[in-house]
């Protein structure tokens, strides 16, 4: 049988014949089919395809990078630490004890640590209007040595005697000095895992001196005469200083709030006052006296002194006057190497019979190598008004 011709599909070439029949399965060999021939009408025959011509992609050249040493994944992850910077919330330092040292240069804490800037606290009382207290320059009377070693957290005068409450762990320390030589008199040595905080002098029988701790929740009571521990009770919350006036000793912890004890049992009375500066919170309280009925704060990280009202009414509780002790920093003696040591100012003591009976105020700091004594400001010489009222009296 023909096959049918294929001229019109192949331009009247034909095709290669094949075999019949396919081989069978005990042929030896399949024959190959022979090439198909070249088909030059394909490209000009009614069947022909256009032509395309093939696309030349232009060859670009890369730019030299900036920052040859970036990765992709290097890249991302500076991307991913900018979004996160950005959604963060600003955040405040933290207002406590671990507090950047301002006055003194120097980024302390109250342990002698590093640490960053405090915060100032914040209140949620609507502000009031009122006028801040005014402040006046520490006036310098005399320059006594003080050991430059002494972490000084308390300090009281009595009867001549000075006596001191050192801090650190493994330092802390009570001692009784020679104000006019920094003579060391004698000294009980705290146990290591103590923190020797503010200091006081209870006059209620029978005598005695209080020490506070601060972090350790233990309030200890000495004899006067051997500074031999007497008793130890517990605290609440941390020591800062203390004061004593009368049957009650008032205490700070830091914050803008002073709590009161009871003098004979060192229990708490369940008072507490909040100190304001005009309207606004005096944070980190730290060591107190009573003057003339006016309670004297150091604050902590600040080189001067909060003179606060106590009593009843719209102005009690309030400072109503600060002693700049800058001053006093810039006589620290002998160099710079004992300026830059030295800490914050903390420790005031009243002695009321200097200048023939004017008074006059004890201050140094931390491992600092003076003692200054200085003149009474005038407010100071006279009770506030309401001065005879209790020292936990209601506004």
């Amino acid at each position: 049988m023909k096959r049918p011709a294929a001229a019109s599909l192949f331009c009247g070439l034909p095709l290669p014949s094949l075999p019949r029949s396919a081989p069978s399965a005990s042929s030896a060999s399949f024959p190959l089919l022979p090439p198909l021939p070249q088909l030059p009408c394909l490209a000009t025959g009614p069947l022909a395809r256009p032509q395309v011509r093939p696309q030349v992609r232009p060859q670009i050249r890369p730019r030299a990078c900036l920052f040859p040493g970036l990765t992709p994944g290097l890249i991302l992850g500076l991307l991913l630490a900018l979004l996160a910077f950005a959604a963060a919330p600003p955040q405040a330092a933290a207002a406590s004890r671990h507090a950047k040292d301002f006055a003194g240069g120097q980024a302390n804490n109250h342990d002698g640590s590093q640490a960053s800037a405090p915060a100032t606290a914040s209140s949620s009382a609507q502000p009031e209007a009122q006028a801040k207290a005014p402040t006046e320059a520490v006036v310098v009377l005399a320059r006594l040595p003080h050991d430059p070693a002494a972490f000084t957290q308390g300090l009281v005068l009595h009867r001549g005697a000075l006596f001191e409450s050192t801090g650190l762990y493994g330092q802390s320390s009570l001692r009784r000095l020679d104000p006019a030589t920094g003579r060391v008199l004698a000294r009980h040595l705290l146990p290591r895992k103590l923190f020797g905080e503010g200091l006081a002098m209870c006059e209620a029988k029978p005598q005695r001196l209080v020490q506070l701790t601060w972090r350790e929740g233990v309030i200890r009571s000495y004899d006067p005469a051997n500074l031999r521990l007497v008793a130890e009770h517990p605290l609440r919350g941390e020591g800062w200083g203390l004061a004593c006036r009368g049957e009650e000793l008032t205490l700070s912890d830091g914050t803008d709030t002073l709590r009161f004890l009871k003098a004979h049992t060192l229990a708490e009375t369940g008072q507490a006052r909040r100190v304001r500066d005009g309207a606004r919170p005096v944070a980190r309280l730290n060591e107190l006296e009573w003057v003339n009925g006016w309670l004297v704060a150091n604050i902590w990280g600040e080189d001067r002194l909060a003179v606060i009202r106590p009593g009843a009414g719209r102005d009690a509780w309030r400072v109503a006057l600060w002693i700049d002790l800058s001053p006093l920093r810039r006589e620290l003696a002998n160099g710079a190497e004992t300026a830059n040591s030295a800490e914050t100012a903390n420790g005031v003591a009243f002695d009321p019979a200097a200048q023939g009976g004017r008074g006059a105020l004890y201050l140094t700091g931390k491992r600092w190598n003076t003692l200054f004594v200085a003149a009474l400001p005038a407010l100071m010489r006279q009770p506030p008004p309401g001065g005879a009222a209790k020292a936990t009296g209601r506004e």
